[in-house]
């Protein structure tokens, strides 16, 4: 931009060591361009004290602009760049009392433009086909410039505006009689769920001039969502090439996203997926979208741009238009195992991607689809697909998520000639060494594997804006009962809802989340305000533990052990019990669970048989898995349990009067134990480890617990693949 539009070269950018500046990208684009990268000492900023100060001025400006306006502080990257719209249009001493803009562009700087920060405006209701009586405006608040367009930057509810015909009011005159609202009042449906009611006490009257309007000010008690952040205070727009894109019309002005749309027609025509012919009569076309997603790497760089075209399959019908469908999904607990067994065997772990992986089949229905926008025919056939696979003669390990593949082998002959082999069948990409799946980043050494969503964690932490809070030792406050009826409802359950979904897939390698998640999952439909507050608890100590991910050690031993525990009538609603089980592989845990039973238990004895029956029906099918790894587990296995009363029932069978109406399907406890396959074990409440997937608990006993998880701290080296364990050293688990 500098070159094309002021004919100036740069020669020389000086920054600190931030790892933006440091990345492959940055570096790449300043060695084609020839551009010396000067990069300051460690904790020097005076080496570039210029763009420092300039900082802190922006950054000082930006407050007042905040401050005054008395605007959440998600929307502080909109005052950082309206102070430097501002400053760049301020006379200084340093220019001879121009401005940058003056002595940039060669033209007086146009003030008309300014509006006040945070004021009160309205945007014009474009939408089609509006009734007569619907709003003519939408009401918004003014946060700044639009770069690169001429108009200006106003927020409403849902999104961003950017419009060169929006009417901004001007400013009322001090003796004006119209109080006007504050922008806390025009953001109140802006910010995170809040009750839909809350009590309102009575304040003592304060005593004001007449002559002066009241302005009534309040402060939002709602929780502030995800800020939009900026990687450093520049003034210019943002490209609309770095992120994803909700329609076409968008989407088809950026280059990048033009030749990844092209690359999908393109493949689409490749795999023959449809044939243009004309509706035949009685029938009905499908419609079609495209998705845009931005695929990232584990470090949060940009992979590649993906386009989907995809059908509306939502408008068929079951039994009329398709059969039944079906896509292979391994299980969360195979890809741990997977994993330990690998690291066990030392197998090398390759990762592969299948292209359009739906395309490679056929259906025995024909479905009728429109044209998609790019492709300009008026009817088009097309064909959905499905996934098939090859298994070789030898022994190779072959995990599949759908399109997603790993290849575990002791030796990478065997792997690249199922690459190979797999290449001729359908295009794959060869992705190399396992680093990143299914959002899971791994990284490995001679010591073992760590699996951990540290990224993940980072970017939830990010959304609900608690990136400053105080982070919390324990994932629920200690103690605490949820009900259905525990307060106000909140306005927007969409937010809560998003925010457990997140949860629930972090507990894919965070165990201690996993009674917590059980716990909000259960108040989806109605969550009220007592639920939220625990959702953010829970988000300020994964805040606290962004690093912590599961070890699995190359050295442990191919042994099982299981322990089971019951909270007894825990939920307060229903009063059925809670049952929690852990499984480990040697001094890896391969599997656990959180999930309140389905039916109400008489006895504490009862609902700890039910519980132990759960970990038997687990434990039984991870024992059949193993063998299909080749692995044989030694017989008894250790199956740990704090309650007295339930090992009696296992190990005698005679009638009893109070477990007399427990179900059939109840005892196959015992049958395992009479066929040797568990050996029942007491163990004292303090070392049950499934007590941390059954109740909340106190920090010293939940951090006590925790340590034996074989759940660390780490620091990875993506360089070398290596891991440094920084604390949380690996325990023996004693029965």
């Amino acid at each position: 931009m500098i070159l094309t539009q002021f004919d100036k070269m740069i020669k020389v950018v000086r920054t600190d060591n931030g790892l933006e500046f440091l990345s492959e990208q940055c570096q790449s684009f300043f060695l084609t361009k020839g551009i010396i990268h000067h990069k300051t000492c460690p904790y020097s900023p005076q080496q570039n004290g210029v763009v420092e100060r300039k900082h802190k001025h922006l950054l000082q400006i930006a407050r007042a602009l905040m401050f005054q306006s008395t605007i959440p502080s998600k929307l502080w990257t909109e005052a950082i760049l309206t102070a430097t719209f501002i400053v760049n249009r301020l006379p200084t001493s340093v220019l001879q009392w121009k401005s940058p803009y003056e002595v940039l562009y060669n033209k007086p700087v146009d003030y008309s433009v300014l509006k006040v920060f945070g004021w009160l405006a309205f945007a014009t209701n474009l939408q089609p086909h509006k009734s007569k009586f619907a709003k003519r405006a939408h009401r918004c608040i003014f946060v700044g410039y639009a770069p690169g367009q001429k108009g200006v930057s106003i927020k409403n509810s849902h999104a961003t505006v950017d419009s060169g015909s929006m009417p901004i009011p001007d400013p009322l005159p001090e003796d004006s009689y119209i109080s006007t609202p504050t922008t806390n009042e025009v953001l109140a449906s802006m910010v995170s769920p809040g009750p839909t009611s809350s009590d309102t006490s009575a304040s003592s009257p304060v005593h004001t001039d007449s002559s002066s309007p009241v302005h009534t000010l309040r402060r939002s008690t709602r929780v502030v969502t995800k800020p939009s952040w900026l990687s450093d205070f520049v003034c210019s727009a943002t490209s609309p090439s770095s992120s994803s894109f909700l329609n076409y019309a968008e989407a088809n002005t950026a280059d990048e996203w033009r030749l990844a749309m092209k690359a999908e027609l393109a493949a689409l025509e490749d795999n023959n997926t449809w044939e243009v012919v004309p509706l035949p009569q009685g029938t009905n076309a499908i419609g079609c979208r495209w998705v845009y997603k931005l695929k990232l790497l584990a470090d949060g760089s940009v992979d590649r741009y993906k386009a989907r075209l995809v059908a509306k399959g939502y408008s068929q019908v079951e039994g009329i238009d398709y059969n039944e469908c079906f896509s292979p999904v391994a299980k969360v607990v195979t890809v741990r195992l997977f994993l330990v067994i690998s690291a066990i065997f030392n197998w090398h772990i390759h990762q592969l991607d299948v292209n359009n992986a739906f395309l490679h089949g056929y259906l025995d229905e024909d479905i009728f689809m429109e044209a998609p926008e790019g492709f300009h025919v008026p009817t088009v056939e097309t064909r959905l697909l499905s996934v098939y696979k090859h298994s070789g003669y030898d022994f190779l390990v072959l995990l599949l998520y759908v399109d997603d593949i790993l290849l575990a082998r002791s030796s990478t002959d065997m792997i690249t000639e199922v690459k190979v082999f797999l290449d001729k069948l359908f295009t794959i990409k060869d992705l190399g060494t396992a680093k990143y799946f299914l959002g899971l980043e791994i990284a490995r050494s001679s010591q073992g594997i760590i699996l951990t969503q540290a990224k993940y964690t980072k970017d939830i932490v990010l959304d609900v804006g608690l990136e400053h809070a105080c982070s919390t030792t324990t994932p629920l406050p200690p103690g605490i009962k949820f009900s259905c009826d525990a307060g106000a409802r909140l306005n927007s359950p969409e937010s809560y809802r998003r925010l457990v979904g997140r949860l629930l897939y972090l507990n894919f390698t965070r165990p201690d989340i996993s009674h917590a998640t059980q716990q909000l999952s259960q108040f989806l439909q109605l969550p009220c305000q007592q639920h939220w507050d625990a959702a953010l608890h829970l988000v300020r100590y994964l805040k606290g533990s962004l690093n912590k991910g599961l070890f699995y050690s190359a050295h442990s031993p191919l042994t099982l052990k299981a322990y089971s525990d019951a909270d007894w009538a825990s939920c307060v609603d229903s009063r059925r019990s809670l049952t929690g089980y852990c499984i480990f592989l040697g001094g890896s845990l391969v599997s656990w669970k959180t999930k309140k039973q389905n039916m109400v238990s008489r006895s504490t004895a009862e609902s700890e048989y039910r519980s132990m029956d759960t970990t038997v029906c687990e434990l039984t099918w991870i024992v059949y898995l193993l063998r299909d790894f080749g692995v044989q587990i030694p017989t008894p296995i250790p199956f740990l349990c704090d309650n007295q009363a339930a090992l009696y029932i296992v190990a005698n069978p005679v009638f009893h009067e109070r477990t007399k109406h427990l179900e059939i399907d109840c005892h196959l406890v015992r049958d395992k134990f009479r066929e040797g396959l568990i050996a029942p074990l007491h163990v004292s409440s303090r070392d049950q480890l499934a007590d941390i997937f059954t109740k909340p608990l106190v920090s010293p006993l939940f951090l006590s617990l925790l340590s034996k998880l074989a759940l660390i701290d780490f620091v990875a080296n993506p360089a070398c693949e290596g891991v440094v364990r920084t604390h949380g050293a690996q325990k023996e688990h004693q029965g």
